[in-house]
């Protein structure tokens, strides 16, 4: 398994989170009813898998991919979020529950939404205040800029990084097992 950053994706915890542009899919995955082989078709869904991949979690408003990943035999979470957008705090628990889950059970995962910069840099930026418990936003952003420059686009994206971070102790009072896995 490559955790090096490449064409596709690009690692802020190596080997177990990416983000990345939204994945191109042969058509054939979309009409093909059967169990297919992950690598039997020359897309993207090809090359995450021979990466790791083993979960995906689309920012995209239609969650039209999931029976594609999931044939291959990955885990999928469709979290719908507005481009140049941020998620809400329930969707943003979702996602680190939906995460944590995944790494817990060796499934490494990629989050994607159409150019992988604002949405998914957003989203990536939340985990690393979550997984490492940071009070300060400007921390986890500077960390995902470090490995992608574009990302995290929007004054309203780096605004609900910093309210998050500033709640984290708040949120994950609900937050299922207490904090981070």
């Amino acid at each position: 398994m490559s955790v090096s950053s490449d064409h596709l994706l690009w690692w802020v915890l190596p080997g177990k989170l990416a983000g990345m542009r939204v994945p191109s899919l042969d058509r054939t995955r979309y009409t093909t009813h059967i169990h297919a082989e992950p690598e039997s078709l020359p897309d993207d869904l090809a090359h995450l898998w021979r990466v790791g991949i083993r979960a995906v979690v689309s920012l995209l408003n239609s969650a039209g991919d999931g029976p594609v990943f999931t044939r291959a035999g990955m885990e999928y979470l469709s979290l719908p979020v507005r481009d140049g957008g941020a998620p809400t705090t329930h969707q943003a628990l979702r996602f680190l529950h939906f995460t944590d889950e995944a790494l817990r059970n060796s499934k490494p995962v990629a989050v994607h939404c159409a150019a992988g910069r604002g949405r998914t840099g957003t989203m990536l930026a939340l985990y690393l205040i979550h997984h490492f418990q940071l009070d300060r936003a400007e921390t986890a952003v500077e960390a995902v800029r470090k490995v992608r420059p574009s990302a995290i686009e929007t004054y309203t994206q780096e605004t609900f990084l910093q309210d998050f971070a500033t709640n984290y102790p708040q949120l994950m009072a609900s937050y299922p097992g207490g904090g981070p896995g």
